[in-house]
């Protein structure tokens, strides 16, 4: 006997599972209780048109290259904090 599917879901599970949502890799049922909460939840519509914006403004930015100095002071950080000898 196969246990009963949960019916719907919640705000907090929407937050966890937005990711999968917008990049298209839920499982179809999943997908529409997910579609079904948009549609009565003005909270998580707002949040998840959002998500989308700021993936779409974040491809739109140019890369930017860390300075030397920088990259020098991350590595050495992650050596000591990671017990690491990246060079």
């Amino acid at each position: 006997m196969e246990a009963p599917q949960k019916s719907a879901v919640s705000c907090s599970e929407v937050s966890s599972l937005l990711g999968d949502f917008v990049e298209n890799e839920l499982p179809e049922t999943l997908r529409r209780k997910l579609q079904a909460h948009f549609t009565c939840c003005s909270s998580c519509r707002e949040f998840k048109a959002s998500y989308i914006a700021t993936i779409r403004i974040s491809r739109s930015l140019s890369p930017v290259q860390m300075p030397k100095d920088a990259r020098i002071r991350l590595r050495e950080s992650l050596n000591r904090r990671l017990g690491l000898q990246l060079s």
